[in-house]
């Protein structure tokens, strides 16, 4: 775990060395929807399960966040900010 979390967030698994970080992602205005967002976060996330971290954190939308728990990602709200912008969220792996 070498990243520092904003103070406000009050994280459990910090410190434990469990967690890994993925620094959002943002893509040009011409690459929506050509999936290559999500195919980067879901080759990270292979690649952190594969390092036997348990979990997986970083910062989205908070619309992002709750269609992918409605999604049944095991995905979860550590530290909601602003739903304007980004909140802290966590992925089991």
């Amino acid at each position: 775990e070498n990243y520092v979390l904003r103070s406000e967030i009050i994280d459990g698994n910090y410190g434990k060395h469990n967690t890994v970080f993925l620094e959002p992602i943002a893509l040009k205005m011409g690459y929506w929807g050509l999936r290559g967002g999500s195919e980067m976060r879901h080759l990270f996330t292979m690649q952190a399960h594969s390092m036997n971290y348990k979990y997986l954190t970083s910062f989205a939308l908070r619309d992002v966040i709750q269609k992918r728990i409605d999604a049944q990602e095991k995905a979860e709200f550590v530290t909601k900010f602003d739903p304007e912008r980004w909140d802290y969220y966590r992925i089991e792996l």
